[in-house]
């Protein structure tokens, strides 16, 4: 039992009310308890994680970007607010739990915090409960429970989906669990201040970096001059919107493959990746549409298929951590040698490949933090298999990039993407893509603007048009859209490659090459829907930097 009448709870990628677990229980506890009274809300920005000192490993880029920085300073600001409407309120601490919880909890006190799965955050865990705290981990971040699913082997994309996911022939073997209430005015009672060991922690505010401050949303990105804006209204706002009208989700299997605009995709992986709507919200919103609309139809179903293929990638981490951040892999590659060549990567970062298709995505990510699903199944192949640069340099720029990163969808996206999980490999012709996905150039216009006048026949080949205005642009074509490396894949990559889309970070993963119901039985997977600022700082050619992520194996 506790020393203190005083639980906490420790919120990290849930920052919610609505169906919260940690809440949940916080609230069962104050009601059954015979010693707990007080339930005191915090939330930590750690150093190793956000700030800058916390940079990657491999490439030594910030590991927070300012987009994603500002998404959830909005985010956390929100959840202050709307715990305080209840008679609650948020201790905002900069510092490291394991450190800091000393200074306002007893020794022996309760935690209830949302479980993570990868080897980073088990680290601070187990950090935390060796200061003699009672840490209690709930589950909470996926559409599914695990204990719901039984014997479901975790490795296999197919068998989680067809455990999970509806068909026209079968209904799924398990449903998510229904929604969690969220908490009401005096169920959370605040502790007495009597010392005032919390005063400074309440008056913190988010510390916004110089670059997060001086953040302004690209108008050519997906939501305009609005951009992404964090927190528990704006994300159940925009599912609710999403799922209110129709056409939208009815036709979202066929326009989910869009590069342009706010409504081609659901574009909840941001809110979902940083939990401030859960996916189990998304999946009864989509329910209700159902019941209104006449029953279940394609665009429905994948929509909910795609929540699954995020909670995939959360069973994997969980199943592979930490060998999803091998330099190998889950299952090793014996065709490939990594290059670590600092200016074709940085070409790459910056949009100047050459490949427009390629540099138009690159230049999105620059800009708003954000690329389509079909963007970053694109990139990824490239970089990966044109380049041949390691996969990991990849993964580094997209945590610190996206405002939708989440470990699990971004570090199991890409080492799929990479071929170290023993799928097949999926190789994309970056120009058939391009004249399949963006056939009118519409999309590589709007971010290179020397490709304004090329004719739509070679728009994505602009080296053939050889008009002078392009000349500077075509100059720094690297390598060869159409691989011709020694491993065999299909080039065609018709699947999901995204971090977080309708569902995280979207799912983040899925079937690259839906030829036949074969290959879907064989597991083939890809990357997600609507998931994958560069920091500035020196390369390094793969070396250990001491990142508990990269474990030398």
């Amino acid at each position: 039992m506790p020393k203190s009448g005083t639980l906490a709870v420790w919120f990290r990628n849930d920052l919610r009310l609505h169906d919260n677990v940690c809440l949940n229980k916080a609230v069962q506890l104050i009601k059954s308890s015979q010693t707990i009274r007080h339930v005191l809300p915090v939330y930590f920005y750690d150093d190793r994680f956000i700030g800058s000192d916390a940079v990657s490993s491999q490439i030594r880029v910030l590991k927070t970007g300012a987009f994603r920085e500002r998404f959830i300073s909005d985010s956390v600001i929100e959840l202050r607010a709307r715990l305080q409407k209840i008679g609650s309120n948020l201790l905002i601490c900069y510092g490291r739990p394991e450190k800091l919880f000393n200074e306002f909890l007893p020794v022996g006190s309760t935690i209830l915090t949302q479980d993570e799965v990868a080897q980073e955050e088990i680290a601070i865990d187990n950090a935390v409960k060796r200061q003699g705290f009672d840490l209690q981990k709930l589950w909470g971040f996926t559409l599914y429970h695990p204990q719901d699913l039984g014997k479901t082997n975790f490795s296999s994309a197919t068998a989680l989906v067809k455990t999970a996911t509806p068909s026209p022939s079968r209904p799924p073997k398990v449903l998510p669990r229904q929604l969690l209430p969220k908490p009401t005015k005096g169920q959370l009672p605040f502790p007495p201040d009597e010392d005032g060991k919390f005063t400074k922690y309440l008056e913190q505010k988010p510390v916004l970096s110089d670059a997060a401050k001086k953040l302004k949303h690209d108008p050519r990105g997906v939501f305009g001059e609005k951009g992404f804006v964090g927190g528990e209204k704006a994300g159940k706002a925009r599912v609710d919107y999403y799922c209110s009208y129709q056409t939208l989700l009815d036709d979202y299997k066929d326009t989910r493959n869009g590069m342009l605009g706010p409504d081609y995709s659901s574009k909840f992986s941001a809110w979902l990746a940083h939990g401030c709507v859960s996916p189990r919200y998304v999946y009864h919103k989509v329910k209700e549409h159902e019941e209104k609309a006449g029953g279940p139809n394609k665009g429905t179903g994948h929509l909910i298929f795609e929540l699954v293929w995020r909670d995939y990638f959360v069973f994997y981490l969980k199943t592979h951590n930490p060998k999803v951040f091998f330099p190998n892999g889950v299952v090793p590659r014996r065709d490939i040698t990594w290059s670590y060549d600092k200016e074709n990567f940085r070409r790459w970062c910056d949009g100047e490949t050459g490949f427009p298709l390629v540099d138009a995505n690159m230049l999105e990510l620059k800009h708003t933090g954000f690329m389509s699903n079909r963007g970053r199944q694109n990139v990824a192949s490239f970089l990966v298999f044109n380049l041949q640069i390691d996969w990991r340099w990849g993964a580094e720029y997209f945590e610190s990039l996206l405002i939708d990163h989440h470990v699990t969808a971004n570090w199991g996206n890409w080492v799929h993407a990479a071929g170290l999980t023993g799928s097949r490999l999926n190789i994309f012709n970056i120009t058939r893509q391009a004249a399949s996905y963006d056939d009118k150039g519409e999309y590589v216009r709007t971010w290179i603007p020397a490709l304004k006048d090329v004719p739509d026949r070679t728009v994505h080949e602009p080296w053939k048009f050889g008009a002078s205005h392009t000349l500077d642009y075509v100059k720094s074509r690297i390598g060869d859209a159409n691989y011709s490396g020694g491993a065999k894949g299909n080039g065609k990559g018709n699947g999901n490659n995204n971090s977080n889309s309708s569902k995280s970070q979207g799912r983040s993963g899925g079937y690259a090459d839906r030829k036949d119901a074969a290959q879907q039985k064989r597991g083939e997977v890809a990357n997600s829907d609507d998931e994958w600022h560069k920091g500035q700082g020196d390369f390094v050619t793969g070396q250990r930097r001491g990142n508990r992520r990269w474990a030398k194996k």
